[in-house]
């Protein structure tokens, strides 16, 4: 059996699929014939519905469109943070493995959500997420820069990083005290202060 390659699109191609007016059953037929399929998040269908606060019409004939994907049974993927959560859970049960794709009730939570926004309803979870990421947005967007004019020593090390010597450099951070301090923001953000953090 043959797993299939899995795409995860960006907002801005499920827009330009729908300007392009590109059938959702052949694209999936070709895929299918690639061995690939989509693949769909709930933080890709809350980022789709930020849609909603400049065109409520664009809103619901986006998710019209992305409705028909969703029905036709697309992989639906956990969020980064969830798959984080789920990770500690596996060390901590000393499991080996941890499960990247919606189980049947997640999977018909997305649709509800999705069938929801394609009829034009924002609710108050939606509501609640998107202003969220507006503020992680603006926040991801201004803090490095920040960062970067209060640290020109700082700016200066990236400068001096080679295009080829790039991947050798993002390892050595990702596996030393910058990338640990990281971790240690996403688990703070997605427990409340776990009591291994606190000592």
């Amino acid at each position: 059996m043959v797993i299939p390659k899995l795409i995860y699109l960006d907002t801005n191609l499920w827009n330009r699929l729908l300007d392009q007016n590109v059938d959702p059953s052949a694209l999936l037929s070709k895929l299918e014939r690639c061995d690939s399929s989509l693949a769909l998040s709930g933080q890709n269908v809350y980022e789709l519905a930020l849609t909603f606060q400049t065109s409520t019409d664009r809103g619901k004939e986006l998710f019209r469109y992305l409705k028909v994907y969703v029905e036709a049974g697309i992989v639906g993927a956990y969020d980064n943070l969830d798959l984080l959560r789920a990770e500690v859970t596996a060390l901590y049960a000393r499991s080996d493995s941890v499960v990247s794709y919606y189980n049947p009730a997640d999977y018909d939570a997305l649709k509800a959500e999705v069938t929801k926004l394609a009829d034009g309803i924002v609710d108050q979870r939606a509501q609640s997420f998107l202003s969220k990421r507006m503020g992680l947005a603006k926040a991801s967007r201004e803090d490095p820069k920040t960062h970067l004019e209060q640290r020109p020593d700082f700016k200066a090390r990236l400068l001096a990083v080679s295009e080829n010597g790039l991947a050798a450099w993002l390892d050595e951070q990702v596996s030393g005290k910058v990338g640990t301090a990281l971790l240690i923001g996403h688990l703070n953000s997605v427990y409340e202060s776990p009591r291994w953090m606190r000592q």
